[in-house]
């Protein structure tokens, strides 16, 4: 990035024209609720650019990558500077980094919500980031945020959502990974649902058929992040893992690497274990990270040698656990049981609170993982409405005038 980018968005960021949001953390993916107002996201906004101020963290490139891209409304200057936020937090801490969910909706105001797409992976080709857009998958039915869908009278994905042109203007390169959620292992955990009742495998749950992955790989889809359920990989905590269930998740893997897929496996649990007793939370002396670590590192063996793997996401979206710090011990020994297991595959560790992007740095001041095989990526979450829940329940223009209100500005 040249220097006068540089000197023109460190102005900025200090003459309070750009704040890099911290603020609401907000659920994302397949349960999406909103924790804080939009007056504290704000509040939030404000402490964590004096920060910067205060900190002198250096504007380097990953950072100007996002701001840099002009921003053509206030919603678009929002969502770049929780970008900015991420990518300069990764390069400060020298370390990279991967969006495993960014979703936006198709219907009346998809021409704006795909020019705020393009911006945004933009900036994400300039940091070379890791990208997976949120979401494919065979059972979605009318869901609005599917970049690939099911075609009429079809069971497998099979044609194209509004949101794929973005993902072809934006494809994967020889070091850069893009691609798409593929949903549908991860449903099915409503009432009822617990390691002891987990669902049937195609009648509560499912991985997608080989037809999809297959039409996603002629779409240039390079990598799918594909979900799971502890509960059903292994019943019972710190024991064996279900067989079947294995075989399950590796059968989808196998067929994903044989229509030219790479795959991403991601825990879907947002830091719990749900038991026929109730939820236990990561952390606590009903699910001690040692389980965590345990699960981890039977994974990784079960999956040693398996074609097509990128990598472990380690959890989804852990969030109101007993603090950050609990989170961040339980993700480090999960990745150190996966060494341990002798795998060097990949890592994927997502941040506490959703994973928000928009308040990585206030919510993880420094970064937490040490990797004796230095093949890990932090993880962030990103969705462009301006609450960033992903419910998308207001028009665009309304999000525009609620991110004008907070003070973002268009810059071109």
């Amino acid at each position: 990035m040249h220097t006068h980018h540089l000197a023109s968005i460190l102005a900025a960021v200090l003459g309070g024209l750009i704040a890099l949001p911290g603020g609401v953390p907000v659920a994302y993916g397949s349960t999406r609720v909103l924790q804080e107002s939009a007056q504290s996201a704000e509040q939030s906004a404000n402490s964590a650019s004096v920060r910067l101020n205060q900190k002198g963290l250096t504007l380097a490139a990953s950072t100007t990558a996002a701001i840099a891209v002009c921003a053509s409304d206030p919603l678009q200057a929002k969502q770049l500077a929780a970008l900015a936020n991420f990518e300069g937090w990764l390069q400060s801490a020298n370390a990279s980094g991967y969006v495993g969910e960014v979703g936006w909706p198709a219907g009346n105001d998809a021409v704006a919500w795909n020019a705020l797409a393009n911006k945004w992976y933009a900036a994400a080709d300039m940091d070379q980031l890791w990208v997976t857009a949120w979401s494919a998958g065979e059972w979605w039915g009318k869901y609005s945020l599917q970049p690939y869908v099911v075609a009429a009278g079809k069971s497998s994905v099979s044609a194209r959502g509004s949101q794929a042109a973005v993902l072809t203007n934006h494809p994967s390169t020889p070091t850069v990974l893009r691609g798409v959620n593929s949903s549908g292992g991860e449903f099915g955990t409503g009432a009822g649902f617990s390691n002891t009742t987990p669902g049937v495998l195609h009648t509560n749950y499912h991985y997608d058929s080989t037809a999809t992955f297959q039409y996603l790989a002629t779409q240039g889809v390079r990598v799918v992040r594909l979900p799971f359920r502890w509960e059903r990989l292994q019943p019972r905590l710190d024991s064996a893992l279900n067989i079947a269930a294995v075989a399950a998740l590796k059968d989808a893997v196998l067929r994903a690497n044989q229509a030219g897929l790479s795959v991403i496996l991601d825990m879907q649990n947002f830091g719990r274990y749900v038991t026929s007793t109730g939820t236990r939370l990561i952390g606590t002396s009903a699910l001690p990270n040692a389980a965590f670590a345990d699960f981890w590192s039977r994974f990784a063996s079960a999956f040693a040698g398996v074609p097509g793997v990128a990598g472990f996401d380690l959890m989804n979206e852990p969030h109101d656990l007993a603090s950050v710090g609990v989170w961040q011990q339980a993700s480090q020994q999960a990745l150190t049981a996966v060494r341990a297991a002798g795998s060097k595959t990949l890592i994927l560790v997502e941040g506490y609170d959703w994973a928000g992007d928009h308040n990585w740095s206030r919510v993880e001041p420094t970064p937490w993982i040490v990797d004796p095989a230095a093949n890990f990526r932090y993880e962030a979450h990103q969705y462009f409405d301006v609450d960033w829940s992903g419910r998308y329940a207001d028009s665009y223009a309304t999000d525009v005038a609620a991110a004008q209100a907070q003070g973002y500005r268009a810059n071109c």
